[in-house]
């Protein structure tokens, strides 16, 4: 059997991509994307991740958890493309957090002001729930993790490619997902933006049909890199929306 041609891999510029019937894969970094993929719009469905009138969801678990781990006051939260998320009032009153702003980009939605795009301001936090897996591109995460201010963080939650068999992933069949990517391709990112990478496992991702779900951390300061392994000392795994 002729073994399957290669292209250049967008993230990692290795000449490892193979095309698949429904994807293309890094054998190199791990990233995969799903280029012809039309994507709805991020969030824009009820369901606890989001959160509900009577129910946290995950982007207040992740901005709270943020909060501890930043350790100070008066602190920034964009949300990155939070669609019709009603975790906004739960976050403002975070007692740590002073701002809750949207953080939007392409096929980015959203019901609450104020809107910034990229390369706007900073952010001390930045929230990803769920959005990772709609950047195909390395330049457009760089542009979002630009907007990290000098001890900030951001906190995505995704499915990472972990080398496992996806072929029969229903993350890569969701209308929201045109990328999975891997930890090897986040890290390439963001060592290009000057940032560190640490990877965590979210209360969801005990159960097993989640099993590949991870929080993402970005940071830039060894001040947040201890602080958020003190997190972690307490605690065995991130937490996620309590409805799981």
């Amino acid at each position: 059997m002729a073994e399957p041609s290669k292209s250049e891999c967008p993230i990692c510029h290795s000449q490892t991509m193979v095309k698949k019937p429904a994807h293309a894969v890094c054998t190199h970094c791990g990233f995969v994307t799903l280029p012809k993929k039309t994507l709805q719009a991020a969030n824009t469905q009820p369901n606890a991740r989001l959160g509900t009138e009577t129910s946290a969801g995950r982007s207040f678990e992740m901005a709270r958890m943020a909060a501890l781990i930043c350790q100070r006051y008066d602190l920034s939260v964009g949300l990155h493309n939070p669609g019709m998320t009603k975790d906004v009032e739960r976050i403002s009153k975070i007692p740590m957090i002073s701002e809750v702003a949207s953080l939007l980009t392409e096929n980015g939605v959203t019901n609450f002001d104020p809107k910034f795009q990229p390369g706007d301001r900073t952010f001390d936090i930045i929230i990803m729930n769920e959005t990772l897996q709609t950047i195909r591109s390395k330049d457009r995460l760089a542009s979002i993790l630009k907007d990290v201010g000098p001890d900030g963080l951001c906190i995505g939650s995704t499915d990472l490619n972990d080398g496992s068999d996806i072929s029969e992933s229903k993350f890569l069949n969701s209308r929201f997902t045109g990328a999975m990517w891997s930890g090897k391709s986040l890290n390439i990112c963001a060592g290009e933006a000057d940032l560190f990478t640490d990877f965590r496992v979210p209360t969801i991702a005990v159960k097993n049909k989640y099993r590949r779900k991870r929080y993402v951390f970005f940071y830039k300061s060894s001040k947040i890199e201890n602080a958020i392994r003190l997190y972690f000392s307490k605690t065995p795994h991130a937490p996620s929306e309590r409805s799981q």
